[in-house]
């Protein structure tokens, strides 16, 4: 479920492909309302961070230091606080599909 108070929305998409075509290429988190911190992390099946991001408006292209990731799936984690203190932290899966 995404948690909602009044604008306070945050949701990512549960799958991406990667694959330079223009559609769904990269994996980014979509929130409404003001965010004053914000963190977003996902791991590989083992637990290792392939990507971690402060910054809504970064995005996740499926790749780890530069090198194309397999078709898998990813957990991620999101920690984030609304401008008016609502606090959000959860928690899913992201399958990257090549």
């Amino acid at each position: 479920p995404i948690p909602v108070i009044g604008d306070n929305i945050i949701t990512v998409p549960n799958a991406f492909s990667p694959n330079g075509d223009g559609w769904n290429d990269v994996i980014q988190v979509i929130a409404s309302g003001d965010i004053v911190e914000f963190e977003f992390n996902i791991f590989d099946r083992w637990g290792n961070l392939m990507f971690n991001t402060s910054q809504l408006e970064n995005t996740w292209n499926g790749t780890y230091n530069g090198q194309q990731l397999n078709s898998g799936v990813f957990t991620y984690t999101i920690t984030a606080v609304f401008f008016d203190g609502f606090r959000v932290n959860k928690g899913g899966n992201i399958t990257l599909m090549r």
